[in-house]
């Protein structure tokens, strides 16, 4: 069977399907500590500097592409995670690994090429729930 006939058996099917909704509690994906206080600095800074998506380096500094801010906001990841200056290299690997390991679900990385910064995310809709959820 062709695409066409796939869709001319099966279109209305597809198009009169209901989705379902799971409650959130069923399709609640779990979090480390330091997973979940990075899912909530993102979220507090998205949320503050009402930005649709974060430039994040390496070494923790969060970037913005308003000069303005730039110039008058220095923010690093890495020191109010572990209380650690740029220059710790076992830190530095700590947190990539901790941004890698961050679930597609909650943070959606997005594939902009910035010299030296490879993390551009966002906290979903379910990143946000999950961090307004009680636990």
């Amino acid at each position: 069977m062709g695409v066409g006939g796939f869709f001319t058996y099966y279109g209305q099917f597809v198009l009169n399907a209901q989705p379902t909704n799971r409650p959130l509690q069923e399709s609640v994906r779990l979090l480390s500590p330091p997973q979940e206080r990075l899912l909530s600095l993102l979220f507090r800074y998205q949320r503050d500097f009402a930005a649709s998506k974060l430039v994040i380096g390496r070494k923790g500094q969060l970037f913005f592409d308003d000069m303005e801010r730039r110039n008058s906001v220095k923010i690093n990841l890495l020191t109010e995670l572990y209380g650690s200056k740029d220059n710790d290299n076992s830190r530095l690997s700590d947190f990539v690994s901790l941004m890698e390991s961050l679930p597609p679900e909650y943070v959606r990385f997005h594939a902009e090429a910035r010299f030296d910064n490879p993390f551009v995310v966002s906290v979903t809709s379910d990143g946000v729930k999950y961090l307004r959820e009680p636990k």
